[in-house]
């Protein structure tokens, strides 16, 4: 099956191209036209041009299957990727008033790909809709209901994504009866933590925007909300200063005072990031113990993202710490899920394109190779001492 995927983002974009059951993808590469929200029409014509170009010569002998698009703000419209089609795009436009800087490049660019790619059915796929179905307790902010309604202001959960297929590997890797309790922590420059009971999320640390949680390379995360209020005050400075100063200039860069990683803060050894270490280490504690208490325990801790190394050093500390009443002896069994987003995306597309034409075989004649590696769960085994699940195919 062949699926090119395309993450557009803002300040650059990226493409992806799978092809005949390769697990890497075989191009890949940024958008140089997207790099700007207000870029050239015309130029980003000219940019899926080149990637088509790219790609054909591959169309001999993989026929073109999908075409995904990544979007991270869906708000909670979509539990699942959507094939794009005109009822679709409808309701896309009916959310630009909740993101109208994020989804009106996106709704051109998705116009764009299907002049490119006429016969090439194209996949949405969404980081919120894995929280479309968050608890109201979860989801509403105790505001008077007139402003949540009118504003729509709720929590959405913003790398749903990485949380779904880890815990579903989690889940089937566990092997157990009965509905699994999975703290998902995903280990991006935003990082997010989830508290999943099955296939439901019923706690995420992202909020309205990504800038509500953990603190991340450059965004505060969770803040007294009178703190706005003083840098106004105070500081006499406006919503597009306080907004700067928030999302680019705090996190582990304001706390470290020059730009740093989570690998960064968590392999080296110089004084002066021990305190954003010791931060972060303790915001994911806390948010950990809010998932735990909002599932009623915990059975596993999933890592992912694109430091999911930093679970290796993560993992036996939370397992050490996260010891419930009664339990005591017993290490929380946690593991790293190592798939890039590009390929979840793109088996996100292989799935949902599947579902839609009729099968010739049973699915369950699928071969192994049909399957993505990381639904093919393994036997657990699990350490005894550090609660790490090791198998064949995570390591």
């Amino acid at each position: 099956m062949s699926i090119l995927v395309i993450r557009p983002s803002h300040p650059s974009s990226h493409f992806a191209y799978f092809t005949g059951g390769y697990c890497e993808p075989i191009l890949t590469g940024d958008m140089k036209s997207l790099r700007s929200f207000e870029s050239n029409e015309s130029e980003t014509a000219e940019e899926l041009r080149r990637i088509r170009s790219l790609c054909r010569r591959w169309w001999a002998t993989s026929p073109r299957d999908a075409l995904a698009v990544r979007l991270t703000f869906t708000a909670s419209e979509f539990s699942k990727p959507v094939v794009v089609c005109p009822d679709v795009l409808r309701q896309l436009q009916t959310l630009v008033p909740r993101a109208p800087l994020h989804l009106p490049p996106k709704l051109r660019l998705i116009e764009h790909c299907r002049e490119a790619f006429p016969k090439v059915p194209i996949v949405v796929v969404s980081e919120t809709s894995f929280f479309s179905d968050l608890p109201s307790r979860e989801r509403y902010y105790g505001l008077h209901a007139d402003i949540t309604k009118d504003l729509q202001l709720e929590r959405y959960g913003f790398h749903g994504i990485f949380h779904e297929s880890a815990c579903y590997r989690a889940r089937h890797q566990l092997g157990r009866e009965g509905v699994p309790r999975i703290l998902s922590i995903c280990l991006l420059p935003r990082p997010e933590i989830a508290a999943v009971m099955g296939t439901r999320p019923v706690m995420v640390t992202g909020g309205v925007t990504p800038l509500e949680g953990i603190p991340g390379e450059t965004t505060c995360g969770e803040l007294d909300a009178g703190i706005v209020l003083s840098l106004r005050k105070e500081m006499g400075w406006g919503p597009e200063q306080i907004n700067t100063v928030l999302t680019r200039e705090s996190g582990l860069l304001g706390v470290v005072g020059k730009t740093a990683t989570l690998d960064t803060i968590f392999r080296s050894n110089d004084p002066e990031v021990r305190l954003a270490r010791e931060m972060i280490q303790y915001r994911i504690l806390l948010a950990c113990g809010a998932g735990i208490a909002a599932m009623g325990g915990v059975d596993a801790i999933v890592f992912s993202g694109d430091y999911v190394d930093v679970g290796e050093i993560l993992g036996p500390w939370l397992s050490s710490k996260l010891v419930l009443k009664g339990e005591r002896g017993q290490v929380v069994p946690w593991m790293c899920f190592r798939e890039s987003l590009d390929r979840l995306i793109a088996d996100s597309a292989e799935l949902t394109v599947g579902s839609m034409r009729e099968f010739r075989t049973s699915p369950t004649a699928r071969s192994r190779a049909d399957v993505p590696a990381y639904l093919c769960a393994q036997a657990a085994n699990v350490s005894p001492e550090t609660g790490r699940i090791y198998d064949g195919s995570i390591s």
